[in-house]
């Protein structure tokens, strides 16, 4: 064929395409496809066949005959898998023939137009697109033929798969391969021609075959997105059918959403079909769906695992619909709208609807139907795909909405006042329904256990609103949540009576996940946000005890941080164990760090009263034992670490320069965490009786250690700790509570001992090889006996780095007897 142009000119011939035709290609292999089915047929028949003849057989013969169908079933499924797969790479090939057909369409069309005097240059032009695309057909030609010689290698099956050259149905035919890891290019076969409804309501009863999502049509999703808002609004725990109570439309439909909510276009089409507020009714009616008929069976721990998923299939969508962009340069204007994710007026509509009552009579008939939407909210904000600037949003405005709600109504948060708090409906259903679990009622602890899982929005929340004053940044949310807000208990308290036991069970409140969002904001990925969080942990508590409008207790009378935080704020400390020993440590210390590095965790400052702020930071955490001995443990093995890093390569006469302020800092970080133990243990001790009191003093040698079983575990300490407990001893005595020496005396004493041990064997430590002992090279002092212990003393006693450890470690136990007076006063002298 030859190609006329518009003007004058020799014609010029086009570019073949290839015959036969990719549809011509491709329905001869969806016909060698289709006789899989005529083989199974096939096989079916002859078992049957064989069956009705083997039944008029007895004897040897009948044995005989009942293997043989076998062989045929086998050959049979070899025949048609082989078909399958044969029929799909000749489709798949009639594909690649119908794109290069239509390359070679396109340049003949262009050449068709061109003017024929300039037909020769433009086709010249066009050869190289010409024989790139010729070149592809043959490559996939190549592969064709390699694909049909191996028809059943398992890379074969799902390369085809991946392209839609087989059906959807292909994992029945081939078990042993999990089609759901396939990666899709292409809808399976036999559905790429559906209808969007016919795919949409396919996929529905189907929801095994949500892995197709990837290729599945956008009306598609858009179709099943609305069909789910429809099934939601008729979700009921009565069978229609029976009219008696089931939860088996709760569990279809956590099924089908679980399979198509996480998708960003079906679940922004499920929440703009609801609405905001048909989103939280919904969101409410499964929350309360357990209290819908209080004349029923027992709740079953079955129906409650039903709820736990419909909300974990909730909270799924409801992250991805709102995963909008984040806000560019203000400039850019605002963020376009989209089908994958709900709109700004959505998004403002859903905070309206969380300020508002939300009653919902078709759940209970009691009146226990009333919550605030932020209520139904809250359960659902937790989730791995959850947005930081949509969590931040919410948790803003609702902070914001209780603070105002609390002003207007003399201290009572909104979430006290519902029917549903009043009858303890459980509202958060995926932590657990046990009594120990709190209920949810309370929205901020559901806003801290999402926040948990998002760092990044956690540092955004917690930083949020920040103001900074006389050189001091501080933070708002930090401040209310951790030393203003009231935290009341959250338990299944059953106001009304129907469960008696219930009123003897734990009443838990959500304060626990304060405790995992601040370690969240803190210790996950830190930036500088980080380092601020944990100044104002500190420095808020502080300021709590010392300015707060509360009671004018003494430190150890009350707790200013809750003791349910003291666990994951130990935590926090012992990574930001550097920024505390710069706090206590020289002014020259902190200035010359640098914050613009990547070490985050050296990098938190605490204002004007820095020292004092950590001092009773330290002494809240040590009223918990395990507290207090994480923090020992760490400021320990940080302090010993710095001055292995400063006698590094110094001489024995610069020991007492390099890490004289090293070994002052960790006493005072030591004395204050063991300040807050021994204040508690004084607290504690009121029950003592004054007999008690005489008895102990007149046994026990002050400042020596405590008779009996005590003395056994009292390690020998220096004159600095016996006046250190002699003094302590006073204010025992004065207050009768003398039976505390039992524990006062051996905390004290072990710690000094610590501390000068930690001088000690750092300096030991640091000493070269070549002035060691021989045979003692990195042998721990404490191991030592025999002839290596005779050698080591004599050592200490003639080398100059024995002097040193010496003179130091003595130093040392006097300075931790020092500091922790000075932090007893100190604390003592707050209120």
């Amino acid at each position: 064929m030859r190609l006329e142009g518009t003007d004058g000119g020799a014609p010029v011939t086009h570019f073949p395409i290839h015959e036969p035709s990719g549809d011509t290609v491709v329905s001869r292999g969806r016909s060698v496809q289709a006789t899989a089915g005529d083989v199974e047929n096939f096989s079916t028949t002859a078992q049957k066949k064989h069956a009705q003849a083997r039944a008029g057989v007895v004897g040897v013969i009948a044995t005989a005959m009942e293997g043989a169908p076998k062989e045929v079933v086998r050959n049979a499924g070899d025949v048609a898998r082989t078909a399958l797969s044969g029929g799909g790479t000749i489709a798949w090939f009639g594909g690649r023939i119908a794109d290069f057909n239509a390359v070679v369409t396109s340049l003949n069309t262009q050449l068709a137009r061109e003017p024929r005097e300039t037909q020769a240059a433009l086709r010249e032009k066009l050869q190289p697109r010409y024989a790139s695309a010729l070149e592809d057909l043959e490559r996939d030609g190549r592969t064709a033929r390699t694909r049909l010689e191996k028809p059943l290698d398992q890379r074969t099956i799902t390369d085809l798969y991946a392209a839609g050259a087989l059906p959807s149905f292909v994992g029945n035919v081939f078990p042993a391969i999990d089609f759901s890891k396939v990666k899709l290019t292409a809808l399976p076969c036999d559905l790429a021609g559906m209808s969007d409804e016919q795919l949409a309501d396919h996929l529905l009863k189907n929801p095994e075959l949500a892995y197709l999502m990837p290729v599945v049509p956008v009306e598609t999703k858009k179709i099943i997105g609305k069909e789910l808002a429809e099934r939601a609004r008729n979700l009921s725990t009565v069978d229609p059918q029976t009219q008696k109570r089931s939860f088996d439309g709760f569990e279809e439909f956590a099924t089908v959403l679980e399979a198509y909510g996480s998708d960003a276009i079906v679940s922004t089409a499920f929440l703009n079909d609801l609405g905001p507020k048909g989103f939280l009714e919904l969101s409410g009616r499964v929350a309360l769906a357990a209290v819908g008929d209080r004349n029923s069976d027992l709740f079953s721990a079955h129906e409650a695992k039903v709820l736990a998923r419909m909300q974990d299939a909730l909270a799924g969508t409801l992250a991805a619909g709102t995963h909008r962009p984040t806000p560019g340069h203000p400039a850019a204007g605002p963020v376009p709208d989209s089908d994958s994710y709900v709109s700004e007026q959505w998004v403002t509509d859903l905070l309206a609807q969380g300020r508002q009552l939300i009653r919902l009579g078709e759940v209970a008939t009691d009146g226990s139907d009333e919550v605030y939407g932020y209520q139904v909210l809250a359960p659902l904000l937790e989730h791995e795909n959850s947005n930081a600037d949509f969590l931040n949003r919410v948790g803003l405005d609702m902070i914001g909405f209780e603070r105002e709600y609390a002003a207007a109504h003399k201290g009572t948060l909104p979430w006290d006042a519902t029917s549903v708090t009043a009858t303890a409906g459980r509202l958060d259903w995926r932590e657990g329904s046990t009594d120990d679990v709190p209920a949810g009622t309370d929205p901020v602890g559901g806003l801290m256990r999402a926040l948990s899982t998002n760092a990044d929005a956690a540092r955004d929340f917690f930083t949020s609103s920040a103001e900074s004053s006389d050189g001091e940044t501080r933070l708002p949310m930090v401040d209310y949540l951790l030393t203003d807000r009231e935290w009341k208990g959250d338990g299944v308290h059953d106001a009304r009576g129907w469960n008696p036991p219930l009123r003897e069970v734990p009443d838990p409140s959500g304060i626990g996940y304060l405790g995992d969002a601040l370690k969240a904001a803190t210790l996950h990925d830190p930036d500088q946000r980080s380092a601020q969080i944990v100044e104002s942990i500190i420095n808020e508590t502080y300021r709590e005890h010392t300015e707060g409008d509360g009671d004018k207790k003494r430190f150890s009378e009350k707790d200013i941080i809750d003791p349910a935080l003291r666990t994951d704020l130990t935590e926090i400390s012992v990574r930001y164990m550097s920024s505390v020993f710069t706090g206590m440590g020289p002014p020259d210390d902190a200035k010359s760090v640098d914050t613009s590095d990547s070490h985050v965790f050296s990098d938190a400052r605490f204002g004007p009263d820095g020292e004092a702020s950590l001092r009773l930071f330290l002494a809240e955490l040590g009223k918990d034992d395990g507290a207090r001995e994480s923090l020992a443990s760490a400021a320990t093995s940080y302090a010993r670490t710095e001055m292995m890093r400063q006698l590094d390569g110094v001489s024995p006469s610069e020991v007492e320069a390099e890490i004289g302020s090293v070994s002052m800092t960790s006493a005072k970080v030591l004395g204050s965490i063991d300040a807050g133990a021994v204040l508690a243990i004084i607290e504690e001790s009121h029950s003592g009786d004054e007999a008690k009191n005489k008895e102990l003093d007149t046994g026990a040698s002050i400042g020596g250690a405590v008779v009996g079983e005590a003395t056994k575990r009292v390690p020998v300490v220096g004159e600095a700790v016996k006046l250190a407990v002699a003094e302590l001893a006073k204010s025992l005595h004065e207050d009768s509570k003398g039976e505390a020496n039992l524990r006062i005396q051996p905390l004290v004493s072990e710690s000094a001992d610590a501390h000068e041990k930690m001088v000690r064997d750092a300096i030991w430590r640091s000493v070269p090889e070549a002035e060691l002992p021989p045979g003692l090279v990195g042998k721990d002092i404490d191991s030592l006996s025999g002839d290596e212990l005779a050698a080591y003393k004599e050592w200490k006693a003639d080398s100059p780095w024995g002097a040193q450890m010496s003179t130091r470690s003595m130093e040392a136990e006097k300075y931790y007897a020092q500091e922790l007076l000075s932090a007893k006063l100190l604390l003592e002298g707050t209120r």
